[in-house]
C-alpha cells in the first residue's frame, strides 16, 4: 500500500474519530498512534507531521465540542 493511500485510510479514521465525539480523548488518541504503528508509520517523517496534525485535529474538536455543549446546557 502506498503511503499516499495510507494517508487517505488516516483521514477517514480522523473523521470517524470526531464523530466518536462521546469516546474518551485519550482513547482516540492511542487508536491513532497504535494504527499509525501498526501501518508502519514510524520513521517516515511527513506521515509523523500528518500524525501530529490529526492529533491536534482531535483535541481541537473536543475542544469545541465542549464548548457548545456547555453553550447550550447553560
Amino acid at each position: 500500500m502506498r503511503v499516499k493511500d495510507k494517508i487517505h485510510k488516516l483521514k477517514i479514521l480522523r473523521v470517524k474519530a470526531a464523530k466518536a465525539m462521546h469516546a474518551d480523548l485519550q482513547h482516540e488518541l492511542n487508536a491513532m498512534h497504535v494504527y499509525c504503528h501498526l501501518r508502519g508509520f514510524i520513521g517516515d517523517r511527513d506521515a509523523l507531521a500528518f500524525a501530529r496534525k490529526w492529533e491536534r485535529n482531535i483535541i481541537y474538536s473536543h475542544i469545541i465540542y465542549r464548548s457548545i455543549n456547555r453553550s447550550s446546557n447553560a
